[in-house]
């Protein structure tokens, strides 16, 4: 199945994905 494994691949770069929008935030936060 290539959808299982894009998910896991998905899931594998949420984590990743969500620190990198948190530090875009501040970073947008900072300078706004």
């Amino acid at each position: 199945m290539i959808a299982s494994s894009y998910f896991c691949k998905l899931l594998r770069g949420f984590p990743l994905l969500f620190q990198a929008n948190k530090s875009f935030g501040s970073i947008l936060m900072a300078s706004s």
